[in-house]
């Protein structure tokens, strides 16, 4: 079963195009937060944060 599951994020990482072991974090606090719908929010929010890193977007500096 484990091997499975591991083998499972693997596949959404691929296709996805993100590290496993992010998606992987991203189903389980995702499930733990949300149930399971949290499974798929988790993942999706990985791709934003991710997004907005490449865009370079980063929050304005208080000096």
């Amino acid at each position: 079963m484990v091997a499975r599951q591991m083998l499972e994020t693997k596949v959404v990482a691929s296709n996805l195009g993100l590290h496993p072991l992010a998606t992987l974090v991203a189903l389980f606090i995702g499930f733990k937060i949300l149930g399971f719908i949290g499974m798929v929010v988790g993942p999706i929010l990985l791709i934003a944060v991710q997004a907005v890193i490449k865009a370079g977007i980063q929050t304005s500096k208080v000096n």
